[in-house]
């Protein structure tokens, strides 16, 4: 139940008994159906009610008092599938309703999506530059040690090699090379080494009545002193 007025003129006296409007009780009708009903059916039969309300209260005054259920009211039972279907027919679409923050959202993510990516292209270029400047260093060494012809300055610059091998092992832990870098890093480095392994073993083997023996130069015809 709820609350009501009648109004004045509804009693038809002349004057009119009572004076002013009435306060009154009011019972809520209810159309009901089950909520198995086709929702196609429930919605068609709510707006011939709505749509043609005019040819209903020439039948019966009372349809001029049918209205749209407000946001939020209680009815006691939920509304049909079909009957929603029909009050939000008017109400634009999700993306319709929420096109502008789909929009702002779809550009923030194209955005970061972008900027990740040349972040990304800009860390891979770096890394790639780095790698690229240890193996030039690396053809600078191995064409530095061609033109050696002392044994000791030969072993300084394969000591020169094995710093930039650790400098590169470092990068790498760092991020500042790549895996790919460090794999291609690799075979200059291994070449190098076996460059300078053969050039020392033709200086050791050019030098003039002096062999290798370990660590110690011995005289070529094998003598030596107890």
């Amino acid at each position: 139940m709820a609350g009501a007025t009648i109004d004045r003129v509804a009693f038809w006296s002349e004057p009119a008994i009572p004076e002013k409007d009435v306060p009154s009780v009011s019972v809520q009708a209810l159309l009901l159906t089950h909520k198995q009903v086709d929702k196609g059916a429930i919605r068609e039969i709510t707006r011939i009610l709505y749509e043609h309300r005019n040819k209903l209260v020439a039948k019966n005054p009372r349809a001029a008092t049918m209205r749209l259920p407000s946001s939020g009211e209680d009815l006691g039972t939920p509304l049909h599938m079909g009957a929603k279907a029909y009050y939000r027919r008017e109400r634009p679409g999700f993306i319709v309703t929420y096109a502008e923050p789909l929009a702002l959202f779809l550009s923030i993510t194209v955005l970061c999506a972008s900027g990740t990516w040349h972040i990304r292209l800009r860390l891979q270029q770096r890394q790639k530059n780095r790698a690229e400047m240890y193996n030039l260093e690396i053809l600078s060494l191995i064409e530095q040690s061609r033109k050696i012809e002392n044994l000791h300055e030969l072993r300084d610059v394969r000591q020169e090699l094995f710093n930039i091998f650790r400098r590169v092992l470092e990068d790498l832990d760092e991020d500042r090379i790549s895996a790919e870098s460090f794999q291609l890093f690799t075979f200059p480095c291994e070449v190098a080494l076996d460059a300078m392994r053969h050039h020392e073993w033709i200086l050791m083997n050019s030098s003039p009545g002096e062999v290798r023996c370990g660590d110690s130069d011995l005289p070529a015809d094998g003598n030596t002193d107890a």
